[in-house]
């Protein structure tokens, strides 16, 4: 038995608290900071809603800053990164929404398929010592490497199906070793790599996960399931049994934990889940 064997999950109905006049759009990005302040990175009138773990409502910033928000990441001092694939930047933020930093300049995209930052990316992650990496997925097809100040020190990759290639790189992430995950999307694999893009192993196919628990907080359809083959491939990348992956279809619709197990979850099942957005990578 695993660790992850103590913990149930359940949807929990109506469990944020929003004033009337906040009213989400798509959220499609979630991150939580060290107080446990949830961040509903949404398509809404008010970007950013900040929410404590009961689900009160706390704050809300960033109108008129965003185009269309895609993914947020918390760094180890709760600076918020989000990223933006409508403007084709990433801007760094105070948990009370002050700028600190931004990579790209709003409403000016680099050529497709240049591997120059940035044209539509699509989320942002950080190493252990700080470094930021994008992943530039919707008009390129590859991801940057940047110093803490937002200093371009690297891009690897390229269109395509073969090793160190992508085909919309849609989400990214660092383990405590700092070697990079990529959510290569439309390939339906992830990619690992060391932190100067030297790939090193793909998670794809026979994949080594079962679905735990699969809570539904909303919506129907196809577009509404969770692409669980981009998730559990972290979990063989990781090689833990006592880890979860987390993540949220496009439009918050639901929600899926997944353990390693020496369970098969086969790539047809996979594919039986679409349009993953957040995901993130916990462990104990």
């Amino acid at each position: 038995m695993s660790l992850i064997d103590d913990f149930l999950f359940e949807p929990i109905e109506a469990w944020e608290q929003l004033p009337a006049d906040i009213v989400l759009g798509d959220v499609a990005g979630i991150a939580v900071d060290s107080k446990d302040r949830i961040y509903l990175f949404n398509r809404g009138a008010h970007p950013v809603v900040v929410l404590n773990r009961d689900g009160t409502f706390l704050h809300a910033w960033g109108q008129g800053v965003f185009t269309n928000p895609h993914g947020a990441s918390i760094g180890p001092d709760d600076s918020l990164y989000l990223t933006d694939n409508g403007d084709h930047t990433v801007r760094k933020f105070t948990p009370d929404g002050k700028l600190l930093l931004q990579i790209g300049v709003p409403g000016q995209p680099s050529p497709p398929m240049s591997n120059l930052p940035f044209c539509r990316c699509t989320h942002t992650a950080l190493s252990p010592t700080g470094d930021i990496y994008v992943s530039d997925g919707y008009g390129n097809a590859c991801v940057h490497k940047f110093s803490p100040d937002g200093k371009l020190l690297h891009t690897w990759g390229r269109p395509g199906t073969r090793e160190g290639e992508f085909n919309l790189p849609h989400n990214i992430c660092c383990d405590e070793a700092g070697l990079v995950y990529v959510a290569d999307r439309e390939n339906a694999r992830v990619p690992v790599f060391d932190g100067d893009g030297t790939y090193l192993r793909s998670a794809k196919e026979k994949l080594f996960a079962e679905v735990y628990k699969f809570p539904y907080v909303g919506g129907t359809g196809a577009g509404d399931a969770f692409d669980a083959g981009y998730i559990t491939g972290l979990l063989q990348g990781l090689g833990s049994r006592d880890c979860m992956a987390w993540g949220s279809a496009l439009g918050g619709s639901c929600v899926r934990s997944i353990s390693a197990t020496e369970s098969v979850f086969t790539r047809d099942e996979a594919e039986a889940y679409i349009n993953e957005h957040p995901l993130k990578i916990s462990t104990w």
